[in-house]
């Protein structure tokens, strides 16, 4: 049975390691492990990666089906106690959030959320600081063309953690299959963006970044199309609707009320990431682990293709590709795992001493069924 399409070495039985020339591997400690699709491991080889990543001597975390890392977007300040408005899938299954307001950290509590509107609402833990929240605009009407702007944090990981600003235009009054609670803008999005405030030129929120079209998913339906700056904002009058039954009341512009500078819209505007991240979190190097292999029935299950990928969290660069390639002489599927894992010992932990040699696992009865 083919689980995933790799490009093998025909016949090619020894371990191969690709690491990237230029990165530190020691320095890395902790690993994530997605789970694959439903019913995408039948050998049930990801537990056995895990705790054989364990006894290596890092810290492993396995994620559940439809599990998230744990996000990270842009939030804005909404009152002068200081609450925070964000998108919930920010923060996807996180009670609590930590925030940075130009150098302040702060740690907050989520204490609404409408995962179908993707909206939440945070509370910074209790402190001394008063917040200037952001003005929502009084006017209702929206017109296609107009001049709109977002301010947020987009790859923050790599741009640094400024807010950005980026202009564009309202390209349509609904959104998303002509949903009327959204809007569709052509203002550049990237990830990070999500939760940031859309504004008009007077600096005031008319709608919330929630959403971009995912160019490789429409070039999957297409087969043609990769589209580019297809990005939706939550209206404002629905981010309002939303804030007064949570008992918020925002801040609305006046007539005679005067245009609020970028400069001074981005003191509030917060980096958003779900759960409390440590105060030292910048020095944490973390890695994403993708297990990928073929196997098939030859008088026992074996791999025809067995690959390990760790990823950099922050940057996405490929750190390293261990795996083995055909086999010809029967090995068993513990035994193949086992040699991969060595190889990965080895470039992460190359000072570790070598394990005495163990005699390669035999396969089991239940391997032979």
């Amino acid at each position: 049975m083919v689980l995933l399409v790799l490009s093998l070495l025909s016949g090619c039985a020894t371990v191969q390691t690709k690491p990237k020339a230029d990165a530190n591997l020691t320095e890395y400690r902790k690993i994530i492990i997605p789970a694959m699709e439903e019913d995408g491991d039948p050998r049930k080889v990801l537990p056995k990666v895990g705790e054989r990543l364990r006894t290596m001597g890092f810290e492993v975390q396995m994620l559940k089906q439809g599990e998230s890392i744990g996000g990270q977007g842009t939030g804005f300040i909404v009152n002068e106690q200081g609450h925070i408005l964000t998108c919930a899938h920010v923060l996807g299954s996180q009670t609590n959030a930590t925030v940075w307001l130009g150098s302040q950290r702060f740690e907050a509590d989520v204490i609404n959320a409408d995962t179908n509107k993707d909206m939440a609402l945070l509370k910074l833990r209790p402190g001394t600081n008063i917040f200037v929240p952001l003005t929502f605009t009084s006017s209702t009407n929206l017109a296609m063309g107009q001049d709109v702007f977002t301010l947020g944090f987009p790859l923050s990981d790599m741009l640094g953690s400024s807010p950005r600003l980026t202009k564009g235009l309202l390209s349509s009054t609904v959104g998303i299959e002509d949903n009327p609670d959204q809007m569709q803008v052509s203002a550049e999005v990237q990830a990070g963006n999500s939760g940031g405030p859309l504004l008009n030129e007077r600096g005031e929120v008319i709608g919330l970044i929630t959403a971009t079209l995912n160019p490789l998913n429409v070039l999957a339906r297409t087969g043609t199309s990769l589209p580019q700056n297809v990005n939706f904002a939550t209206k404002g009058q629905t981010v309002r609707t939303f804030l007064s039954k949570a008992g918020i009341t925002p801040r609305v512009a006046t007539a005679d009320a005067k245009p609020t500078t970028f400069d001074q819209v981005k003191d509030s505007i917060a980096l958003v990431r779900a759960g409390v991240v440590p105060l030292d979190t910048a020095k944490i190097k973390e890695m994403i682990c993708t297990v990928k292999y073929v196997y098939f029935w030859d008088m026992w299950y074996r791999f025809r293709a067995f690959q390990l990928d760790f990823y950099d969290v922050r940057k996405g660069d490929l750190l390293l590709r261990a795996g083995q390639y055909g086999d010809k002489v029967f090995t068993s599927e513990d035994a193949v795992i086992e040699r991969v894992m060595e190889e990965v010992r080895s470039n992460f932990f190359p000072g570790q001493p070598k394990p005495a040699a163990s005699k390669e696992a035999e396969p089991t009865k239940a391997n032979r069924r």
